[in-house]
């Protein structure tokens, strides 16, 4: 009996002390990852700066722990992301280099992309992000809590953006976004609520894509480059009116928009009235517009019974937005190289 509970006793001491090592292993390949991702951009012209790095959590979790972070990007972007307080990151001894980031403290976000003055584009009250290390952005999300965007005085209950780059040029990077509960600062249509449920997109980019050089050449690159936007879903719930649509988005030779969408529309008619009384629609086009839409009606049947929707395609070309056959709004030709000053 004596030998068998010393047995047990030194298999227990030793199962302590190679769990002990396992976490102090993954707890320092954690760590080195984090530095050397901030060797990595700083290489690459980015300013990174921290009050301090710890690790602890021991023998739970690895607890990482990095005081007032800021990450400031080069080139034309120039964009800073700024952190009151600590920026707090989970991991587990088995996946130690797949992070989750926490922030409950002030989140800022700068940037003189398209300004002179380097200007606040986003506050939040704190922030959770996923990231693989050493390469974060190949899987990236980041949802931004109770989130106030400055240059157009917009709120949002959460604000939630992911991000998966890949190395290869003809490879599709994939972005997802997400914003509820939108107060606009300002009543858009007076007919419809002040909020905005819901705007989520997926969206894939196709092409050379660079953020180091003015605006109008970024974008002659990305022509060049066969560059294409595929919309997988753009979805906008605003009180009755809910639109779900995909398409494709691209550039023609005067750098001009293109865009082809198939489009589930409730609550259209309404829209179209209202866009009328705005003055984007002739009164004259709005009748025509709706006999028309009136053969595209489909129901769909749900919980709360049979919803009539309309089933359509939004195209743009030569500036002008064509729903079904009938020609709606006309833009102005877009100056990239004004836009970009």
């Amino acid at each position: 009996m004596k030998k068998l509970k010393l047995f047990l006793f030194v298999g227990f001491l030793g199962v302590l002390g190679g769990y002990t090592y396992l976490w102090y292993l993954a707890a320092n390949k954690l760590e080195m990852a984090v530095v050397d991702q901030v060797v990595f951009l700083e290489k690459k012209g980015y300013r990174i700066a921290y009050g301090a790095i710890r690790v602890k959590g021991f023998p739970l979790k690895i607890n990482l722990e990095i005081d007032d972070p800021l990450i400031e990007a080069p080139g034309a972007v120039a964009a800073s992301l700024s952190i009151t307080g600590t920026l707090h990151g989970y991991a587990t001894i088995f996946s130690p280099t797949t992070v989750e980031f926490r922030a409950d403290q002030g989140v800022e976000i700068k940037t003189a992309l398209l300004v002179e003055d380097n200007n606040t584009v986003l506050k939040a009250s704190g922030l959770t992000a996923t990231m693989p290390l050493p390469k974060p952005l190949q899987d990236f999300k980041v949802t931004f809590q109770s989130p106030h965007i400055g240059a157009v005085d917009v709120k949002a209950h959460h604000l939630s953006l992911g991000l998966k780059l890949h190395e290869n040029d003809r490879a599709q990077d994939l972005y997802s976004f997400e914003m509820t509960e939108i107060d606009p600062g300002g009543k858009l249509v007076s007919s419809f609520p002040q909020i905005i449920d819901r705007l989520q997109a997926d969206l894939s980019l196709k092409g050379k894509v660079r953020v180091d050089v003015p605006l109008e050449t970024a974008l002659t690159n990305w022509y060049e480059s066969d560059g294409t936007l595929d919309v997988g879903t753009l979805s906008v719930a605003w009180g009755d009116l809910k639109v779900d649509l995909n398409g494709t988005c691209a550039l023609d030779q005067g750098l001009q928009p293109l865009a082809a969408f198939s489009a589930e529309i409730y609550g259209l008619n309404e829209i179209l009235k209202k866009l009328s009384e705005l003055g984007f629609i002739h009164e004259n086009i709005l009748p025509l517009l709706k006999a028309s839409l009136n053969f595209l009606k489909e129901s769909k049947k749900s919980d709360q019974g049979h919803s009539i929707y309309h089933k359509v395609s939004v195209t743009l070309q030569d500036n002008d937005v064509v729903i079904g056959s009938i020609p709606v709004v006309k833009f102005p030709p877009i100056n990239w190289s004004k836009l970009g000053d």
